[in-house]
């Protein structure tokens, strides 16, 4: 795995430096999911190959304190294990999400947010649904080829809170309840900032609409559906 090797402020140096943007990897000793996630997804030829070429990676564990506190403002947010923050080279948060993601999802996440172009789509498997995401004991508060994915995700939203606090609690119940990848993705609305909480990636629009009648149906909430060049 192409961790970064030194400090997190040194990452964010080499980041902005480098105009690479960069993925934080919340991890656990005690979280089953997070060590394979390790050992599968993020070992994947595939994904290595994206994250190496465009991105930097760091990985920090709960265990480790003097670690975990480098991620000043971050780390007492993630509540949830495994958690992955993309940033942009300037440091700004573009995604949030947490669970156990096969390399299929996380690599057309990494092709998104690297605005790379989509390798060409061919048949998806059946895979089965992710794994719950880890809770803490204690929530904190306040040249390989890649691998074929598919040519659009889509992401269900579900809503849309002017707090973290609030979308945090909400992105809790959707992960635990449907057992699918939650992110939390920031927008600018009429000069607000607003936390989007999104179920997804979907590797078809179908399946989003899918999870979205069945959500409409046991929630009664009304939902907006987005392909990823509508985030």
């Amino acid at each position: 795995m192409p961790f970064y090797t030194g400090t997190f402020d040194e990452l964010r140096q080499a980041a902005q430096d480098r105009r690479l943007p960069y993925v934080v990897f919340f991890s656990a000793d005690w979280c089953q999911p997070c060590l394979e996630m390790e050992a599968t997804t993020l070992s994947d030829a595939s994904v290595v190959a994206v994250l190496r070429q465009h991105y930097l990676l760091f990985n920090t564990r709960i265990s480790d304190q003097a670690r975990g506190t480098l991620i000043s403002g971050t780390q007492e947010q993630v509540q949830f294990y495994p958690s992955l923050i993309i940033c942009t080279p300037d440091g700004t948060e573009r995604y949030r999400g947490s669970g156990l993601q096969s390399p299929e999802q996380l690599r057309a996440l990494l092709v998104q947010f690297a605005a790379l172009p989509p390798a060409d789509p061919q048949p998806v498997q059946p895979q089965a649904p992710p794994a719950a995401p880890a809770a803490t004991p204690e929530p904190a508060e306040g040249p390989q080829t890649p691998a074929p994915v598919p040519a659009g995700a889509w992401w269900v939203q579900t809503g849309a809170y002017s707090t973290l606090v609030n979308a945090q609690r909400e992105q809790q119940w959707l992960a635990s309840r449907y057992e699918l990848p939650v992110s939390i993705l920031p927008k600018m609305h009429n000069g607000k900032s607003l936390q989007r909480v999104l179920v997804g990636p979907f590797d078809s629009e179908a399946r989003a609409t899918e999870f979205e009648d069945r959500y409409r149906k046991v929630e009664g909430r009304s939902t907006l559906r987005l392909s990823h060049e509508q985030l």
